[in-house]
């Protein structure tokens, strides 16, 4: 049977793939149908006979012009090929394009070519496509005025800016960019969380004919666990990796994301010296940024009106430069590190330090994408009470299950078990493993889903199943068979890793909060810190603008609390001077009060560790935890979050006017403070609220 006729057939020198590549892209996400060789010739194939059957079976051959392809002697094979079927040009079966400067001769001297030299990549892929098209080529508006653009591929300014439902933050944010600071942005890179592409697409409405887009959806709602956290990060860091590389200017938004994607977002600059600005804006009427729901229910003439921001509408927001120190971005050996240090290596360290280097060679690692971890009901239960008996061989099997979202490491443990196959639901079957890298006499007994680990490749293998925790005992260890037969033995019912709780550790701690308008960011982090993670809070300390008379009422609400509820101590650090943190200055002062606090700490409680939260102040206040917590070896920072179901009805009953009612009771006070009046029915009485570790590696190593 003859193969269905395809559109174009990419011809290209070597010299060239990057281009043909491209080119080739651009055209297929617009539906046509292509041929390159890089894509389509498989292994084994005979080179030559490809070549004859794509120029055959083509409408269109693109020769991709420069000064190397018009030397070399391969290309001009398939283009003879293609004047030789139409030698008048009438069913233009030679399309030639010109990428790089070059003076085509012979009868490709004849050929009208799309020109794509000296174009800015946006309007490379307007040329590209309206060339390729068989019909006329005059515009629909009028031309633009001539402008001298850099050649693409080649050096280019990059804005990369997180997404979350209000698609207007990053519109302003490029805009800022581009009218305030005087860059010239080349390209925006938004990743946006699962169910928000409805905000990307008003992004594309309003930037598609300014600049190139780059969308990248993210495979969750809210970076909100370990492992949506290594994700986003993982996405991040590839990005930035790319243009470090190209020898591109990288520029970070914090704003339009969730405030954990803000955080995470300052946590790969002091990685790369390509990254020149970190920048988050500030609506300070809270006027500006409506939601993709909001615009949806504009007239078209409001639409044009608020979906994009004019001059006089951009002079009303802040765009805050969040600094950083430029000499810590070098970190080349730090990365070889991170990919070639061995399970090992990274277990040999303490426990929190394994843990965050297992997380940042996640992040770092090439082609490491976590998988997801679950763990049966079984599994959990055993954790529990390991996590009591034993909390030493409770961090190691952590550290364990960590490690294992990771295919690689699973795939090159040394097993001493055999595999066993056991049924799974009324016709499934699933095969059992023992992971035998923990450093203590525990294996757990693990599956893959969908398939086997060991049958599929890597980007098949969805999901990493715990199922058993298996202690040796004087016999040796159970069997995978007597296992699986065991009566409480099931694969049925299972929870993310990331219900479990992160062992605690035995020492005390005392709690560091930046403060923001909200008084229940500091209580609820308290409450779960100490009732979830069992630990003993020595003082609190909340840090915030001093000039700031609600925040400030805030904390000695905060402060008051805690002790008539729990009599512990609240230091109160006002920053004078400072009513909020929103410019440069700011930033490096409110850093500056963090450091010292850590260093007061560490001095006056010497064997307690820090608590350090990112919840509660600016989106920049975030940024400059993570470099405090970074430039202080402090190993992790904790976020909260509280649930959508209960989120409107917590910020509209803490805050400090509401609280401060004189027709609510003390009690009713602290109850709401403290989280009693929204317990969940069930055995966790938290379970609206979501506490995580960001895990925080420093550029400079331990």
């Amino acid at each position: 049977m003859m193969e269905e006729e395809k559109d174009f057939f990419i011809s290209y020198t070597k010299a060239d793939r990057e281009w043909a590549e491209w080119i080739a892209y651009q055209l297929e996400e617009k539906g046509y149908r292509c041929i390159i060789d890089t894509w389509d010739f498989l292994p084994g194939s005979n080179f030559m006979r490809e070549m004859d059957k794509a120029s055959n079976q083509t409408k269109h051959t693109i020769a991709v012009l420069s000064p190397d392809s018009l030397n070399a002697p391969y290309p001009q094979l398939e283009w003879d090929i293609a004047l030789a079927q139409d030698p008048k040009g009438e069913k233009r079966k030679l399309i030639p394009v010109r990428i790089r400067e070059c003076n085509p001769s012979g009868i490709l001297a004849l050929k009208v070519y799309i020109d794509l030299v000296n174009l800015r990549e946006n309007l490379a892929h307007e040329k590209l496509l309206q060339g390729v098209r068989s019909e006329r080529l005059k515009p629909s508006g009028p031309p633009k005025f001539p402008e001298h653009y850099p050649s693409f591929p080649g050096p280019a300014n990059i804005l990369i800016a997180s997404l979350g439902g209000s698609p207007v933050v990053v519109t302003a944010m490029y805009d800022l960019l581009m009218q305030k600071k005087g860059l010239m942005i080349d390209r925006v890179i938004v990743l946006y969380p699962e169910g928000e592409k409805k905000a990307y697409e008003h992004v594309r409405d309003v930037l598609t004919d300014d600049v190139r887009l780059q969308p990248e959806e993210l495979p969750f709602k809210d970076a909100d666990s370990w492992q949506n956290a290594c994700i986003f990060l993982k996405k991040l860091y590839t990005w930035v990796n790319i243009y470090q590389e190209k020898g591109d200017t990288v520029y970070l938004s914090l704003a339009g994301g969730r405030k954990s994607m803000a955080a995470l977002t300052a946590w790969v600059v002091p990685f790369f010296s390509c990254i020149k600005g970190l920048y988050h804006v500030i609506d300070e009427k809270e006027e500006h940024f409506l939601s993709s729901d909001d615009i949806d229910t504009l007239s078209s003439s409001e639409y044009l009106e608020k979906s994009r921001l004019t001059t006089d509408q951009l002079d009303q927001l802040r765009l805050v430069n969040i600094p950083f120190e430029e000499e810590q971005q070098d970190s080349r050996k730090l990365h070889e590190w991170l990919r070639s240090a061995t399970t090992d290596d990274l277990i040999a360290k303490e426990f929190e330090e394994a843990v965050t280097l297992i997380t940042s060679q996640v992040i770092v690692g090439e082609k490491t994408i976590p998988k997801k971890i679950e763990v049966t009901e079984q599994a959990a239960k055993q954790f529990m009470e390991l996590l009591e008996q034993n909390p030493t061989y409770a961090q190691a099997v952590y550290e364990g299950m960590m490690q294992m979202s990771i295919t690689a490491t699973l795939r090159n443990q040394e097993s001493e078990s055999k595999s066993y196959k056991c049924k799974y639901g009324k016709s499934s079957s699933v095969i059992l493993h023992y992971f035998t890298g923990l450093k203590v006499p525990i294996r757990l007994v693990f599956c893959t889903l969908p398939k086997d680990i060991y049958t599929i490749p890597d980007d098949e293998v969805k999901s990493v199943v715990i199922c058993s925790l298996e202690s040796e005992s004087a016999d040796g260890y159970r069997s995978l068979k007597e296992i699986s037969q065991a009566h409480a033995f099931s694969i049925g019912e299972r929870v993310g890793f990331n219900v479990l709780p992160p062992v605690p550790s035995p020492a005390e701690s005392v709690l560091i909060v930046p403060l923001g308008k909200s008084p229940m960011v500091a209580t609820q982090l308290y409450t779960l810190l100490t009732e979830q993670e069992l630990c003993t809070i020595r003082e609190v300390v909340l840090i915030y603008p001093q000039r700031a008379i609600e925040i400030d009422n805030a904390a000695q609400l905060i402060q008051e609390a805690l002790l008539r509820e729990y009599n512990v101590s609240c230091r109160l650090v006002g920053i004078p001077n400072l009513e909020d943190i929103t410019d440069t200055d700011a930033c490096r002062e409110y850093q500056s009060c963090l450091e010292g606090e850590i260093d007061r700490v560490r001095q006056e409680y010497p064997d307690c560790k820090i608590d350090l939260a990112l919840s509660g102040g600016r989106k920049g206040m975030t940024a400059m935890t993570i470099f405090a917590a970074q430039k202080k070896h402090i190993p992790y920072v904790y976020h909260t979050l509280i649930t959508e179901r209960l989120t409107e009805q917590i910020d509209r009953e803490t805050t400090v006017e509401d609280l401060k009612d004189t027709h609510l009771s003390p009690q009713e006070r602290y109850d709401r403070l403290f989280l009693r009046a929204y317990r969940a029915e069930g055995p966790n009485p938290y379970a609206d609220f979501v506490l995580f570790r960001v895990r925080v590696f420093a550029a400079d190593g331990w």
